[in-house]
């Protein structure tokens, strides 16, 4: 992002400041790091997917599967939404060394008592788990499953801390909700290497999770180290307002952090537990091949992705000034030009799926082909809608973005038993895309509502490449 926050508060600190880079500049060098960081933690992430697919059978490849579903969502869970709140903090309100500090000690709090809060709950919930194969991974190894989601929270939230100090270099090795580069390179890796010895096992899978998160979190601890050495201590007059001002307390960030825990909530339930409720109502055949299809979603959705890792604090910084009409032009410029590798995935997968999963994951897997067209189409729509939800949260509309999600949620609940029970795997593909779509549209058009900006891609080529042009022209005048 250019020059990193603790940069620029240096600058302001010294007699002879230097010059801030422009908003066009930070946002295509956070936008290039964050897209490297997601490309490279979602490739690992498909790959080690691949890797799983023909070391394990296919029963513990949904055991599997299945955990890896929920983890996200309990690991949103944990966090009690103090992610996003933590940015808005950092980028607008903490000022000096010790404000971040509290700032960040507050946040790291609350997500240890999420984290504790929602392993204790989970391990009670665990013993009622079904003996089915599916559900091994969740009911026989629960204390690896709450470890995961444990560490994958904190990474999540050390993540969100550098995004707001513009350190989205650090951040991209340490973790999203999908994971980093730390931990899903080295969990790849490590599964490839066992696999050549002939000695990967499940057990062995979940060892690799828990060490690769580990690792991140060492990473993450020495970048914030780093960052706070940058930053200026504060005058005596910063402190003693600190101290008789605001307290970045763990009940203060819960206050105002659970609409967007709601929010998260239900976007992970609509996006990543999905598997987990196919689970519920199919076997063990339907749910890897669902599982295997998600992955391979992830060739069309992943450009969309990325954004939502770079955006936000600009799309609150841009919000915060009032000027509107910059920030259409961000979130639709960046629209644009994620749609286009999106629409050439979209074609590999609807015209030769079966040859992209039988070269992936081998013969068994190919009866989900027609699935795999019809999610692609779910996975477009999400994709030419933009930043929708993102928008709507950052410029502080967490209750309607909750209401759009609820009535999704909601739809897709009453629809995919019986297209998933009647139909299989195309069912419930079906499902999932028809909530998107719908999601997708409410949300775009309550954005356009709200704050008055459309987040959809340039309707022309002709004015992508106007758009595209003139942020050059900022670049290289910045």
């Amino acid at each position: 992002m250019g020059v990193v926050a603790a940069e620029d508060e240096a600058s302001r600190a010294s007699t002879a400041p230097r010059k801030e880079r422009s908003l066009s500049h930070r946002v295509l060098s956070g936008g290039a790091w964050s897209l490297f960081g997601r490309v490279g933690s979602i490739g690992s992430l498909f790959l080690l997917n691949v890797v799983l697919a023909h070391a394990l059978d296919k029963s513990e490849l949904s055991a599997f599967l299945t955990a890896a579903s929920v983890v996200p969502f309990l690991a949103m869970l944990a966090t009690l939404g103090v992610t996003m709140t933590l940015v808005r903090v950092i980028r607008g309100d903490a000022t000096n060394r010790t404000e971040r500090r509290d700032a960040l000690s507050g946040a790291i709090v609350l997500t240890i008592i999420g984290s504790l809060i929602t392993f204790s709950g989970y391990l009670i919930a665990a013993r009622f788990i079904p003996h089915e194969v599916k559900w091994q991974v969740l009911r026989e190894f629960a204390g690896f499953v709450g470890g995961w989601f444990s560490l994958s929270a904190i990474c999540m939230v050390a993540a969100c801390y550098l995004q707001a100090e513009d350190k989205f270099r650090s951040a991209a090795l340490i973790g999203a909700r999908s994971g980093g580069l730390i931990p899903n390179m080295s969990a790849f890796a490590a599964a490839a290497i066992l696999n050549m010895a002939g000695i990967l096992s499940l057990g062995l899978v979940l060892w690799i999770q828990l060490v690769s998160y580990l690792a991140a979190i060492v990473v993450g601890a020495w970048f914030i180290y780093q960052t706070f050495q940058a930053s200026p201590t504060g005058s005596a007059v910063e402190k003693k307002r600190l101290a008789g001002g605001r307290s970045y307390s763990a009940r203060w960030y819960f206050a105002e952090s659970w609409p967007n825990l709601m929010n998260q909530l239900i976007a992970v339930l609509l996006t990543e537990v999905d598997l987990f409720w196919v689970a519920c109502l199919a076997n063990e055949d339907t749910v890897a091949n669902y599982g295997v299809i998600r992955n391979l979603r992830l060739l069309v959705a992943a450009p969309l992705m990325v954004a939502s890792t770079a955006l936000p604090a600009f799309v609150a910084e841009l919000y915060a000034r009032g000027d509107l009409t910059r920030l259409e032009r961000l979130i639709r410029g960046t629209a644009t030009a994620l749609a286009l590798p999106s629409l050439g995935a979209l074609i590999v997968l609807l015209v030769i799926p079966r040859l992209v999963i039988t070269t992936l994951y081998g013969e068994s897997f190919a009866e989900a082909a027609l699935a795999l067209q019809i999610m692609s189409l779910g996975s477009i729509a999400f994709v030419l809608s933009g930043s929708n939800g993102m928008t709507l949260t950052m410029t502080g509309r967490h209750r309607d973005l909750l209401v759009c999600s609820l009535a999704s949620l909601a739809v897709y609940i009453v629809i995919s038993p019986p297209l998933t029970t009647r139909w299989g795997v195309a069912g419930a593909a079906t499902a999932f895309t028809l909530q998107t779509i719908l999601q997708n549209v409410i949300v775009t058009v309550r954005v356009k509502q709200t704050v008055g900006i459309w987040t959809l891609p340039f309707a022309s080529l002709a004015m992508a490449r106007s758009e595209l042009t003139q942020l050059l022209r900022r670049l290289r005048r910045s």
